[in-house]
């Protein structure tokens, strides 16, 4: 389902796929406040790591980006 065009989903396949990204990004977030935190208050040298967060995130959002914009494009048609 990864590699599918978004355009031969149908809307339930998108859907699901946009509660995942959704869920996903938002376990990253809450991972990055932890980051945060360490960052701040314990370890100055953990800021390295929200470059792979930076590098897995960013698809993924541009990803939920795309999903919104079939859905809301199905909307509109339907």
């Amino acid at each position: 389902m990864a590699t599918e065009k978004l355009e031969k989903l149908n809307t339930e396949q998108l859907k699901k796929k946009y509660k995942f990204t959704t869920l996903f990004l938002l376990i990253c977030l809450i991972i990055m406040g932890g980051c945060c935190l360490v960052m701040f208050f314990i370890k100055p040298i953990q800021a390295v790591a929200f470059v792979p967060l930076f590098i897995v995130l960013v698809p993924i959002a541009v990803g939920r980006k795309k999903i919104i914009e079939e859905l809301k494009k199905r909307e509109t048609t339907v």
